[in-house]
């Protein structure tokens, strides 16, 4: 398995983004609310028994609470699915409440306080999602915000150890935390890409190279969406074989696949850059063309009709044909329905 490089994009591919594929992530920002919340909770618990007086006085009662609201709000937002939260914007409120700690730890009288343990929460959230490039200026950061209490305090050699030691098993953590991360993401990753692969290989017709009948479909159904939303014409081909049965019959089957070959490779090299060709069975084809009506259609399958004559020879030297119908999309009509027209033009034309 080729190793994933997470300081690129690619780190980002199949988190919990939102099925139109913007880089909205419901999960990660709910997770992100929890936390924030939980976090908050332990801040209020522990603040009875560490006040922040010690730094100012009892004006630091004023600052938490100051403090503490925008953070709830932040959580109430994330936990919301608002549609706004991006990779960058959940680093974002990782180092708005690394702020708030670092102004809290400060009030309550620095490292001896218990809100410096808190940060090992935030530091494993950002490990879990982030990039490991964000990951590694996040610890630098914490790093600062731990030693702030040196400068204030004066050098304390116990202190000292005591940061070096925290912040060596966080940073431990942190890699345990991002390496298994990045196992399963990787794991997900090859995972989409095989099914993806799989997906698109049952959409192709084996023998020919093209669409098949059930890509035809779900291509149509797409087509006809798009069009009645953009109100933009759409037509389709159909076309068989003439004698496909006399081929088959006199030469063999092979001679037989070799004709559907050719008749598919003249069709797709025929069409313009929206318009998509397909086997929908058989010896029968259909050409969607996006942006063309019925006039646009007559002329597609009169230049079908002549690219295989042209290009395509039975064994006997003799042009193979293919027989032609078309068909516009109008108002009200269904796929079912457009498919029917375009089989009973090319019926009528040919009998």
């Amino acid at each position: 398995m080729q190793e994933l490089r997470m300081n690129t994009p690619e780190h980002y591919d199949l988190s919990d983004l939102e099925p139109s594929g913007s880089d909205v992530l419901p999960m990660e920002s709910r997770i992100g609310g929890y936390l924030a919340f939980v976090l908050a909770l332990i801040v209020v618990a522990m603040l009875p028994l560490t006040p922040p007086t010690a730094a100012i006085g009892s004006a630091g009662w004023l600052v938490v609470g100051a403090m503490l609201i925008p953070t709830l709000g932040v959580a109430a937002a994330m936990l919301a699915d608002l549609g706004i939260w991006t990779f960058g914007r959940i680093l974002a409120v990782s180092y708005f409440q690394l702020a708030i700690l670092t102004v809290l730890i400060w009030l309550a009288g620095g490292w001896d306080t218990p809100y410096p343990r808190v940060m090992m929460v935030m530091i494993l959230y950002v490990a879990l999602i982030q990039t490991r490039r964000r990951i590694s200026v996040f610890l630098v950061a914490v790093a600062i915000v731990l030693a702030l209490p040196v400068l204030y305090d004066g050098w304390n050699p116990n202190a000292a150890a005591n940061i070096i030691g925290t912040i060596s098993v966080w940073i431990v953590l942190a890699i345990g935390t991002y390496k298994l991360t990045e196992i399963q993401r990787q794991q997900r990753i090859e995972l989409h890409r095989t099914s993806r692969a799989a997906k698109l290989e049952a959409r192709v017709d084996n023998l020919t190279g093209i669409g098949n009948r059930r890509a035809f479909e779900e291509a149509l159904d797409d087509e006809i969406a798009r069009s009645r939303r953009l109100s933009t014409p759409l037509s389709i081909v159909i076309a068989d074989i003439a004698d496909f049965k006399l081929i088959n019959d006199t030469w063999g089957h092979l001679e037989g696949d070799r004709a559907l070959v050719c008749v598919a490779s003249a069709i797709s090299g025929e069409q313009r850059g929206p318009d998509r060709s397909f086997r929908w069975g058989g010896d029968e084809f259909t050409v969607i063309l996006p942006g063309a009506d019925g006039d646009g259609a007559n002329v597609v399958a009169a230049r079908l009709r002549l690219a295989v004559r042209t290009s395509c020879l039975r064994p006997d030297a003799k042009p193979i044909e293919i027989r032609t119908g078309t068909a516009a999309l109008c108002e009200g009509i269904s796929a079912e329905e457009l498919l029917s027209r375009a089989d009973a033009g090319m019926l009528a034309l040919h009998r």
